[in-house]
């Protein structure tokens, strides 16, 4: 069962070639640092955060908020959901417009 939230802003947000290079044998996360202090900005304070990145279907939330800060884990409200079928090849997209389905959100970006 998910979650409703109410919220001004949201990151729907990407691992893979935005928190470090794609591909096998990268080290992971070495962008993360740069993300988080981007996200103490004050202005930016009120963002949430949902996991959009495939890694979602590999680990649940609670360990996916374990590879961030505190502070910054705290801001995750969830994942986008993994649909049993696509009209597109834009597959996260669809996922997240079916997130942003019947919530009441502002604001929000991608980061992909």
């Amino acid at each position: 069962m998910q979650t409703r939230h109410t919220c001004s802003m949201l990151l729907f947000l990407d691992f893979d070639g935005v928190l470090h290079p794609k591909g096998a044998g990268q080290i992971h996360f070495t962008k993360l640092p740069l993300l988080e202090s981007f996200l103490r900005q004050p202005d930016l304070l009120p963002v949430q955060i949902v996991i959009s990145s495939t890694w979602r279907q590999a680990y649940g939330i609670a360990k996916l908020r374990g590879f961030f800060s505190p502070d910054i884990a705290s801001r995750i409200i969830g994942g986008t959901p993994q649909l049993n079928e696509y009209s597109s090849e834009h597959e996260r997209g669809e996922e997240i417009e079916a997130w942003l389905a019947g919530k009441s959100t502002s604001a929000w970006a991608i980061l992909d």
